[in-house]
């Protein structure tokens, strides 16, 4: 371990209570023991969720969102990739999801998500690359499109790169399950693009690998919460992906308590995150836009749904 990642540790321990050091230490237990297990999900098929009403809203949207819409298909269909302020390297097909953009070089996709030095390892570049393109919220403007001109070619597309992240990404190998809020905002990205598309997109196939994916998510994500000094926006990203994927596939193992734990989690931390004078509790105007962001969504969704909201 070199020093600069030890003295990284030193100060990171020396801001945590005595709680949160216990916390962090029994999550590294379960970690380990995790890192073990071999994982095997149901892949019978559930409904795929869908946002009522959304793709009704997509198609009376204006010309100038649907030209937007379309720009980013057309940039897709091409191979070209954008975020951050970096581009990728033409990707024709399907993307390579493991791809750091400026180093050139791939994270590793074959070892347990945990023990990959994302923090702490340079070499690979910065992880947020990689972590931005595997968001897949590109994909919701790519079904927008398709839903707006009707074509199967836009909808074959986000298909394929839905199944093409399942199968570059199995449960918890990889960069990208190593972090809640990243899965949060997949779950999100998967829901408005099954709710853009026809249902007659998805083979039976599709349907079981989404199926898996989805309750491994789920699962992730409520084994390992953020909690004491990262339950901040983080938090409320992983509540809300519980709350509307519980909402909208009840067919889950454990859906009832996704939605449930959702909505409290989000009434509690709502009031801590953004203050009453409306300030954003961590300080940072975009970290308050992200968090009334998703407060918002989880509410309009829930609504929509004509459930009880938050």
């Amino acid at each position: 371990m070199k020093f600069s990642d030890i003295r990284w540790f030193y100060f990171r321990l020396r801001a945590m209570s005595t709680g949160e050091v216990f916390h962090r230490f029994r999550e590294q237990a379960k970690r380990t023991y995790d890192s073990r297990r071999a994982f095997h999900f149901d892949s019978s098929t559930i409904a795929l969720p869908i946002i009522p009403g959304l793709l009704e809203r997509v198609r009376a949207c204006s010309d100038i969102a649907r030209s937007q819409f379309r720009a980013v298909a057309d940039e897709i269909r091409g191979g070209r990739y954008h975020f951050l302020g970096q581009d990728w390297p033409k990707m024709d097909g399907l993307p390579d999801w493991h791809l750091d953009p400026i180093s050139g070089k791939r994270w590793r996709e074959d070892v347990f998500c945990y023990s990959v030095p994302f923090r702490h390892n340079r070499d690979y570049g910065d992880v947020k690359y990689v972590w931005e393109l595997n968001r897949l919220q590109y994909l919701q403007f790519v079904a927008a499109a398709a839903a707006c001109d009707d074509d199967p070619d836009l909808a074959k597309l986000c298909v394929s790169q839905i199944r093409s992240w399942i199968d570059a990404n199995p449960p918890f190998k990889g960069v990208n399950w190593c972090s809640g809020i990243e899965l949060a905002l997949q779950i999100v990205s998967f829901i408005v693009v099954f709710s853009l598309l026809p249902q007659s997109s998805f083979s039976g196939e599709d349907r079981s690998a989404i199926s898996a994916s989805l309750r491994a998510h789920l699962f992730w994500l409520k084994r390992y919460p953020s909690r004491y000094s990262s339950a901040n926006n983080h938090l409320i990203a992983e509540a809300t992906a519980q709350f509307i994927l519980g909402l909208l596939a009840s067919e889950c193992l454990g859906a009832r308590d996704a939605v449930e734990y959702g909505r409290n989690v989000l009434n509690r931390q709502g009031c801590l995150q953004i203050l009453t004078d409306g300030v954003p509790g961590e300080q940072s105007p975009t970290y308050g836009a992200f968090v009334a962001e998703f407060l918002l969504t989880a509410q309009a969704i829930a609504l929509a749904a004509g459930v009880k909201g938050l």
